[in-house]
């Protein structure tokens, strides 16, 4: 525990870093022990880079989530078709067919 009184930080708040799209941080004092357990369990932090840290790494997990949503989005319409296509033309295939062998065995039929 940090010696009291000390100040707590989170981010996003309103005080900006120097520098270039630089986050933001808030602070507060406490003075008591209690205050200060308790503004912790609320997600204070005892050091401005540790909250803005915290708040770059649910940035950067909402980031790469949406990512992940997307790609989804794209590849299972996408090998639904090849599934499709290989199917009206007789291409055998199954789960351990990669898209790519799958779509080769698809232009090998046609040729």
């Amino acid at each position: 525990m940090k010696k009291l009184p000390c100040l707590l930080y989170r981010s996003p708040g309103g005080h900006v870093m120097p520098g270039l799209d630089a986050p933001t941080y808030d602070y507060i004092g406490v003075a008591t022990e209690d205050d200060y357990r308790a503004r912790l369990a609320q997600g204070w932090f005892e050091t401005r880079d540790q909250a803005i840290g915290r708040a770059g790494a649910e940035k950067a997990v909402e980031a790469a989530d949406a990512l992940h949503d997307a790609v989804d989005e794209i590849e299972k319409p996408a090998r639904k078709a090849l599934e499709a296509e290989a199917r009206a033309l007789g291409v055998s295939f199954n789960w351990k067919t990669s898209d790519q062998a799958l779509a080769e065995r698809i232009a090998a039929k046609k040729d």
